[in-house]
């Protein structure tokens, strides 16, 4: 019976993240060793446990849920949102009845200690650390093994669920390679060009993001069903496929939000549903990461009406994903987060008080809000319709103020309004419109969710899981193969035809203005000749 030791992960752990990085210049050795610390620490932390795991207690499946930007006030803040407010006997959320620990979520990366998406997606996705704006690559742009990656080459089903486009920061990170996260085209490229053992990497990929797929220089969404994909855009084409192969993209952008959504669109939980009734086809296992994206949005936008929204859209696919965990008994479930987003508090300016009431009154988010006044003008209905409490007038004076603003301004600035109207309304404060750098949650459930327990780093998880998808073929042991796109070649290869024969008629013509040179030339010398005769 193989034993699987936890101090063992450790010290694996730091040599697989010393390794990933180890092109750095020997002359910048004593800052790396610097910036390792918290290695060390790591270390230090879980070569205490002597946790075992018999290998018949391992997961088949595995389903990893990211909530983008959920940082922990985010999971208070819901549970008394779900609940209707402060009470000593508030219902516990999904998320809590499962809650095992925290994970630290920094980068390795030379100017930033705060972590973007790629970077922390990379760490969970591939159990290494790299730098911000990296999508599964190390500081030198070297390929990362995901799990996702180890999944596919131990014969497992594999999937990515996002609200956001696919080619987004973190889904990208589990399902490509890149040396930045902005690189769309490129990384929807590689959903389809990289291969494992010949065949697709990826068997469901569901979100948003079409206009990355059908490109005028390439069209990936036919691409896809020449390889027995079913192209899915709506609810309805996503309940009737009975393909173990599903191409969804719902939006060309990204999806609404949940709140604003309308009835028959298809949410986070449809999808997840979907993805774990098709990947569970295959006998083998499968490996299935799902994100709520816009989380991550609400927090940037500084939004706490959107930030209950998407938590809503992402508990609902965690029950999903924990329902089948129960059912199944061989399956591990587990939610966390990148990082926090927002600086997001309960409570602000010195008031001991928040207050979750006035966002049950709201129908949409101050987005659609903003989006209906500017395109309609009419703010008095339009705020009667959805919100519950009453604008004063100062906040309807500030809407008409900034309907005065230029075009391109009047959105921003109505939006704002309205966010700023449900600050006050339920004490919450924000310190920033990026990233902040605490721990986040960490949940789960099903066999090997001890390993899960207590602080960990984040690219401990993408150690763990892909040990545990990789039981046949280790991560060391991948090889990713680059699809022959045919008709590329054969586009390339005309191309070049072309230049080619541009560059013969080029010479052709050249050898023919110097013939007819030469022949003027010796015209011309022969006139001068007949010249200097009739002179002489």
């Amino acid at each position: 019976m193989k034993k699987f030791v936890f101090a063992t992960i450790a010290t694996l752990l730091t040599t697989s993240h010393l390794m990933a990085n180890s092109a750095f210049a020997q002359d910048e050795e004593d800052e790396r060793l610097e910036e390792d610390r918290y290695l060390n620490d790591s270390i230090d932390i879980f070569a205490e446990l002597d946790i075992e795991l018999a290998e018949e207690d391992m997961p088949k499946n595995i389903i990893y849920l990211i909530g983008d930007g959920m940082g922990t006030t985010y999971n208070t803040a819901y549970r008394y949102y779900k609940h209707g407010g402060f009470e000593w006997d508030v219902e516990l959320t999904e998320f809590d009845k499962h809650l095992v620990g925290q994970q630290m979520t920094h980068p390795y990366d030379g100017t930033e200690v705060i972590t973007d998406s790629g970077a922390s997606a990379t760490a969970m996705a591939a159990g290494a650390k790299t730098y911000n704006n990296a999508i599964g690559v190390d500081h030198d742009h070297n390929t990362l093994v995901t799990v996702l990656e180890v999944s596919k080459a131990n014969a497992k089903s594999t999937g990515i669920i996002a609200t956001s486009t696919l080619t987004h920061a973190t889904p990208a990170s589990f399902g490509a390679h890149n040396e930045s996260r902005h690189n769309h085209e490129e990384i929807a490229d590689h959903f389809f060009d990289q291969r494992i053992n010949g065949e697709m990497k990826i068997d469901v990929l569901l979100g948003a993001g079409l206009q990355y797929f059908d490109r005028e220089d390439r069209n990936l969404v036919e691409e896809f069903e020449g390889e027995g994909y079913d192209f899915i855009q709506d609810l309805e084409g996503l309940e009737s496929s009975e393909n173990d192969k599903l191409l969804g993209l719902f939006y060309d952008d990204s999806f609404p939000k949940m709140w604003d959504r309308e009835e028959g669109t298809v949410s986070l939980e449809d999808m997840t549903r979907k993805a774990i009734d098709t990947l569970d086809q295959n006998e083998e296992g499968f490996f299935l990461m799902v994100e709520g994206s816009q989380i991550d949005w609400a927090g940037h936008s500084n939004d706490v009406a959107s930030a209950m929204s998407e938590m809503e859209d992402f508990e609902n696919a965690f029950a999903a994903a924990i329902e089948f965990a129960e059912a199944d008994g061989e399956t591990l479930v587990v939610a966390t987060a990148d990082h926090n987003t927002g600086g997001f508090s309960l409570g602000v300016d010195g008031y001991y008080q928040w207050l979750a009431e006035p966002l049950h009154e709201m129908e949409r988010t101050p987005e659609f809000l903003a989006s209906e006044i500017v395109e309609n003008g009419e703010i008095g209905e339009t705020l009667s319709t959805y919100v519950g409490w009453e604008f004063t007038e100062e906040e309807l004076s500030a809407v008409e103020e900034a309907l005065t603003q230029p075009e391109d301004e009047q959105f921003f600035a109505v939006e704002t309004v309205l966010k700023e109207s449900v600050d006050v309304r339920t004490y919450t404060g924000w310190t920033t419109g990026g990233h902040t750098a605490e721990e986040v949650n960490v949940y789960a459930f099903g066999p090997g969710s001890e390993l899960f327990r207590g602080l960990t780093d984040n690219h401990m998880h993408g150690f763990i899981t892909s040990y545990f998808m990789g039981q046949d073929v280790t991560r060391d042991e991948v090889e990713l193969e680059e699809a022959v796109n045919e008709e590329a070649e054969v586009e390339e290869a005309e191309v070049e035809e072309d230049v080619e024969v541009e560059e013969d008629t080029d010479v052709d013509s050249d050898v023919e203005e110097e013939s007819e040179v030469e022949e003027d030339t010796e015209e011309e010398d022969t006139e001068e000749d007949v010249e200097e005769d009739d002179a002489a």
